[in-house]
């Protein structure tokens, strides 16, 4: 069985809240970023 990391981001505003999964970190890292600047409160972490 092939253990794999995904990289996680949550990110929510009053109202509403999301998760994205991503394989890989920069892609995950940008997402993030761009998230941030649309004013959302973002959490990163890896499952």
């Amino acid at each position: 069985m092939e253990n794999r990391i995904y990289y996680r981001v949550t990110f929510y505003k009053p109202g509403c809240c999301y998760d994205r999964c991503f394989t890989n970190e920069d892609e995950r890292n940008r997402f993030a970023d761009s998230m941030k600047k649309a004013g959302f409160k973002v959490t990163v972490y890896n499952s």
